[in-house]
């Protein structure tokens, strides 16, 4: 197990330490916590809130690592009356209101932008995904096809912001990183002036030796000071510091100021770093209309397919099974399961999982008389279908937070979707009522 501590002002509660801890994929969600719950607001070690596992999927996008979090938040020292205006008397959740939802918004950016997180994501991701090229390059030839006829069908493949993102969230494979007991040294990176709009906030990141678990630790932990206060959190993952940093309120657009970062250190003096902040115009709201953006044909092979994935009921190359495709429930996929897709942490990306031995896919083939060409005909054009409608119907519900509702949406898609494109029948019909 690894915890991971973050510092962070969640609202009125005040600043709190987010304590993360992270199990061994093999260890059940039983063993540490309930099948459903992730996050848990304490009050003198007694749970008085949770939040679901599903938050960290679709609010945190840590969808592969959701199933190995616990979150712990000890709220012991919070005002009685904002905790009883909070937490519910069943103790299972928290009020919706303006402190519980800027709660939820904090802890989404927190865990979602944890570099160590990600990069764990990221890694359990490589491990489950299976990847084929073939099925790859027949997909991205079908979509190639079709965006020449259907412009719009670029919107789902990034322009509406679900492009993979390549951005360096660290190697896979973690390099080995200890630290020093006793940090020795603390160090801004990049340049001496930091930007900050004066209506947003700027990630400022810092390099020491300190290990991970040096504001967490029980004995000689430290804790890092940003003068003036103007810091909401902070973290440390391999000899990295993220101080998220906001205006003061007297902030004014072309203003300078001086700030220090102090890391404490244990019957030590603290080690001290000066740098300046510099105050900008405010970032746009994002008020006004912008019109989507289509690139030229040319420019087309920028555009990167969603990762396809394709599940059998037993184990064939390059392909995932049955067995290790878990639902919401814990159980594992079977024949009435179609497809799911799955934020792949990579910015807002997503996999596509698509069961290969669905039950509605075989029914078709046995009240068919098929070559085994036309079988495999049948195949492809059941991959594809099901990714292209798993894609399109998914963005539209994830606009509505409503993603999660894809599993069953695409069940009911797929009663009919080989008898429209498939059926020689059907189509000769609809010849006859044209003429």
């Amino acid at each position: 197990m690894e915890i991971f501590p973050i510092i962070a002002e969640l609202g009125k509660f005040g600043k709190r330490t987010i304590e993360v801890s992270v199990f061994k994929e093999d260890t059940g969600r039983e063993e540490f916590s309930t099948p459903n719950d992730a996050i848990f607001f304490t009050i003198n070690g007694q749970t008085h809130a949770t939040i679901g596992r599903s938050f960290l999927k679709t609010k945190a996008n840590l969808h592969y690592l959701a199933d190995s979090l616990l979150v712990h938040i000890d709220c012991t020292d919070v005002e009685t009356n904002l905790r009883e205006k909070t937490f519910m008397p069943s103790r299972d959740r928290m009020r919706e209101n303006e402190v519980s939802k800027e709660i939820e918004a904090v802890l989404a950016e927190e865990l979602g932008r944890h570099e160590g997180l990600r990069q764990l994501n990221k890694k359990r991701r490589e491990e489950q995904i299976s990847r084929n090229p073939e099925d790859t390059r027949f997909l991205e030839g079908i979509i190639s096809k079709l965006i020449k006829k259907n412009r719009s069908i670029l919107g789902y493949l990034g322009t509406d912001g679900n492009i993979k993102d390549d951005s360096d969230i660290g190697d896979l494979v973690a390099k080995e990183y200890a630290g020093k007991w006793m940090p020795t040294y603390l160090k801004v990176r990049g340049q001496q002036i930091k930007q900050i709009a004066i209506n947003s906030y700027a990630r400022i990141t810092f390099e020491t030796d300190a290990p991970n678990d040096y504001f967490s630790r029980e004995s000689e932990k430290g804790s890092f000071i940003i003068y003036p206060d103007l810091m909401k959190s902070y973290h440390i993952w391999n000899g990295r510091i993220t101080a998220k940093l906001f205006p003061s309120r007297k902030a004014k657009v072309g203003d300078i100021k001086d700030v220090i970062a102090m890391l404490t250190r244990h019957n030590f003096e603290p080690l001290v770093v000066e740098f300046r902040i510099k105050y900008v115009e405010p970032k746009d709201s994002g008020s006004k209309i912008k019109l989507p953006y289509l690139p030229s044909l040319a420019k087309i092979k920028k555009y990167q397919l969603p990762q396809p994935v394709l599940v059998y009921k037993e184990k064939k190359e390059g392909c995932r099974t049955w067995a290790e495709i878990k639902k919401d429930d814990g159980s594992s996929w079977c024949g009435e399961d179609i497809a799911k897709v799955v934020p792949s942490g990579d910015s807002k990306g997503v996999d596509i999982f698509i069961n290969m031995d669905a039950d509605v896919f075989h029914d078709f083939l046995n009240r068919q008389h098929l070559t085994k060409k036309k079988q495999e005909f049948i195949k492809k054009s059941w991959q594809s279908a099901i990714f292209l409608n798993s894609l399109v119907i998914y963005n539209d519900l994830a606009k509505m937070e409503k993603g999660e509702l894809l599993p069953d949406v695409i069940k009911s898609v797929s009663k009919v979707v080989l008898d429209l494109m498939c059926n020689d029948a059907f189509l000769k019909e609809l010849e006859k009522a044209e003429d």
